[in-house]
């Protein structure tokens, strides 16, 4: 079985030899029993804090809406964005901005020129509209028709909501060797 953490005293670690398949050792029943309730206690505590999570952010990004189709609040600011092969999908249908101040949407026609570059991408979080402008949030919601995207925040919390559902079946311990000096300069 490997690891299993004592929930009375959750820095002692038991280490079972056993095979499940020969059965629990007799003097192994209380660490068993710690098992199934850990297992037991991240599906009620996990389920209560994902659902919760999950509402907090549907109540506060609900009333989350776009502008009118190629609206632009006209903003200089933008986030310096790398685009690389790998990540290019996660910035198709957004605008950057090029050195004469003029704004390039990226498609599937353009970005590879943008690969290994830093380009200046203008965000929603830049955006000076009351509602984010088609040219900060970019065309993806237009094109799938979306205008009320705050509530696409909802995947996050059914996200959190199965992360925790999950550890319901992996109460396994996970051990990481970190080396200190790379984090001490």
């Amino acid at each position: 079985m490997g690891a299993i953490k004592n929930l009375a005293d959750p820095d002692n670690v038991h280490i079972s030899s056993s095979s499940l398949v020969d059965g629990i050792p007799p003097n192994e029943l209380a660490y068993y029993g710690d098992l199934i309730t850990q297992a037991s206690y991240n599906r009620a505590v996990g389920t209560r804090e994902g659902g919760y999570e999950s509402k907090k952010l549907s109540a506060s990004f609900q009333n989350v809406v776009l502008d009118e189709e190629g609206s632009d609040c006209g903003t200089k600011h933008t986030i310096k964005q790398l685009i690389t092969s790998k990540n290019a999908n996660l910035f198709m249908y957004r605008y950057i901005r090029i050195d004469n101040g003029g704004l390039i949407l990226l498609t599937s026609d353009n970005i590879a020129g943008y690969y290994d570059k830093v380009v200046n991408m203008r965000s929603p979080m830049y955006c000076t509209n009351k509602q984010y402008c088609s040219k900060c949030a970019g065309e993806l919601y237009y094109k799938l028709k979306m205008k009320n995207v705050g509530i696409l925040t909802n995947r996050i919390g059914t996200s959190l909501l199965n992360s925790s559902l999950k550890a319901f079946h992996d109460m396994s311990l996970k051990v990481v060797e970190l080396d200190i000096d790379k984090y001490i300069e």
